[in-house]
């Protein structure tokens, strides 16, 4: 039949039916070309046959131990990767197989190899022992292996341990490490008994451990539990070198680091302590640092009740506590506990600046600090895709019931203040009668107007503020402190406590009172006559945590 076409096609007029019909040629017979057609192009056919791959296959180890089904295992030829697999179990050994195509001389990019080129092999992020060589159609035996990611462990310094030192308790004893001098090299912190020693880092030792400061120890100023009066070290600053932050009773607790030791402590914020917002334990209302707006000092980050509260550092100080989203209080079984549920800040996302992450019953929870926050600006509160509680008043104060929060501040959700434990009542008189010109929520009670007045709205001589809030307390002694300029009373439970009611330059009075455990109702009454204008207010337990150091107690 394709004889008898070709015929056909070659004979031009044939008669179909009786009729002439016309048969057309494509074009004219050429010698040495194809009858009728078209001569093609062979420009883009390959002229050999396809290049095959080389294959690789064996066992893969790292420090002598198989990997986890699904490590990668990735091939480089002249430092680009050309082709990647993952591990696989058989019996107890893990395995790869993989193919490294040939390369394509036709373009410019590396996408295999060529005969005779050296085949590299990375197991995770460690480059393998073995290298081969890439042959189209081989089929190479090549067991992998690499060193272990980090050295065999040596003895840096015979100190801090349980027989080295008698540090016989993470909660009693807390250790930690960080960069205390500013050299780069992370230095050890151990918290013993008469105070903060440091054993700085050589790169290959640690040096002699040395007290830097006689204070926040376990006899030095009664911080008797890393959980209920937690320590850390971060550079709050900005200087590069770590710094000692004590979360006591009273507050939050600075001493910067000299590079040779540790400065006197100061404090930074009256908040985040047992009796100064009722964060009575690091495991159920966790309190860390980081930087959480990118400024290259760390913040303060605690978790209350009902969400997270941030107070950013100036340098100096500690701001007032944020609420930096929703979600991650222990008000919500499913962040009861740090233990079972841990939550942490960490840069995540590569932008500078720390988010909120949470690991759920369900999973690992991240919330993202906003992008649009900058160097000193208040974020506003955002809601995170990732939490399993909702609550409609949310307050600072951590396991504060709501109807007490309510009766104390009535607060609502998404307002200003609704992280304040203090409700604040200004009056335009020095006498605390009609109704308050301004009322608000502050933090705290540590101001110091000089010479001005609390609001525009107030008169800077000849004003008076009722401040009231509910706390929660430990069974124990408490010595209360108010600093004032002019006139001051504090009562406890309705009780008078302290009575300095009268003009005064800026004066301390104190007042003890013994608590039982649970929440106590405070008030605080100031009044400002003319001049300078002052009014703080804090406390302490005078057992637990009356932090002392080596020139006495501080405020």
């Amino acid at each position: 039949m394709l004889a008898l076409a070709l015929v056909v096609f070659l004979c031009g007029p044939v008669l179909v039916g009786g009729q002439v019909a016309a048969v057309t040629t494509a074009s004219p017979i050429e010698p040495g070309g194809a009858v009728g057609l078209a001569a093609p192009s062979y420009s883009g056919v390959p002229k050999g046959p396809p290049v095959l791959p080389g294959a690789f296959w064996g066992t893969a180890t790292v420090g002598g131990s198989s990997l986890s089904a699904g490590t990668s295992i990735t091939v480089w030829i002249s430092d680009t990767q050309v082709a990647q697999t993952t591990s696989l179990i058989n019996g107890s050994a893990s395995v790869y197989s993989l193919d490294i195509p040939g390369d394509d001389p036709d373009t410019p990019e590396r996408e295999g190899g060529n005969t005779g080129e050296v085949v590299r092999f990375k197991i995770g992020p460690v480059w393998a022992n073995e290298s081969g060589t890439w042959e189209s159609g081989s089929v190479v035996n090549l067991n992998l292996t690499a060193d272990s990611l980090a050295s065999a462990s040596t003895r840096w310094i015979a100190a801090y341990g349980y027989s080295a030192g008698g540090w016989t308790s993470q909660d009693k004893y807390p250790r930690m490490v960080g960069d205390v001098n500013g050299d780069g090299k992370a230095d050890i912190v151990g918290f013993g008994s008469a105070g903060a020693y440091v054993s700085l880092s050589t790169g290959s030792a640690f040096g002699t451990s040395t007290r830097w400061i006689a204070t926040f120890g376990y006899s030095a100023g009664g911080w008797t539990s890393q959980d209920k009066y937690p320590r850390m070290v971060a550079d709050v600053n900005g200087d590069g070198r770590d710094d000692i932050v004590g979360f006591a009773s009273a507050g939050v607790y600075v001493s910067l680091s000299t590079g040779n030791g540790f400065a006197s402590p100061t404090r930074w914020l009256n908040s985040y302590g047992v009796s100064a917002g009722g964060w009575t334990s690091q495991d159920r209302y966790p309190r860390m640092l980081a930087d959480m707006n990118g400024d290259g000092k760390d913040d303060v980050v605690g978790f209350s009740s009902a969400r997270p509260l941030v107070a950013l550092s100036t340098g100096s100080g500690f701001s007032t506590p944020l609420p930096w989203t929703n979600g991650f209080g222990a008000s919500s079984s499913a962040w009861a506990s740090q233990g079972r549920n841990p939550r942490c800040a960490a840069d995540v996302n590569g932008d500078g600046r720390a988010d909120i992450v949470g690991f759920g019953n369900d999973g690992t929870h991240v919330s993202l600090t906003n992008s649009g926050l900058t160097v000193g600006s208040r974020p506003q509160v955002v809601a995170t895709a990732a939490f399993e509680e909702s609550s409609s008043t949310e307050e600072i104060i951590p396991d504060m019931s709501q109807d007490k929060a309510n009766e104390v501040a009535e607060v609502g959700p998404g307002s200003e203040s609704d992280y304040a434990p203090w409700r604040g009542e200004y009056f335009a008189n020095n006498t605390l009668t009609g109704e308050p010109t301004v009322v608000r929520d502050d933090q705290d009670i540590d101001f110091d107007w000089g010479e001005g007045a609390p609001d525009v709205s107030l008169p800077a001589d000849s004003f008076s503020v009722r401040w009231m809030c509910a706390l929660h307390f430990d069974e124990g002694d408490y010595i209360f402190h108010a600093l004032a300029d002019d006139g001051v009373r504090l009562f406890v439970d309705g009780q008078p406590l302290i009575d300095r009611w009268a003009k005064q330059e800026a004066d301390e009075s104190t007042g003890q009172a013994h608590l039982t455990e649970g929440k106590h109702a405070l008030t605080l009454e100031y009044f400002e006559a003319y001049g300078g204008a002052l009014a703080k207010l804090w406390w302490e337990e005078v057992r637990a945590a009356d932090i002392l150091s080596s020139s006495g107690p501080l405020r």
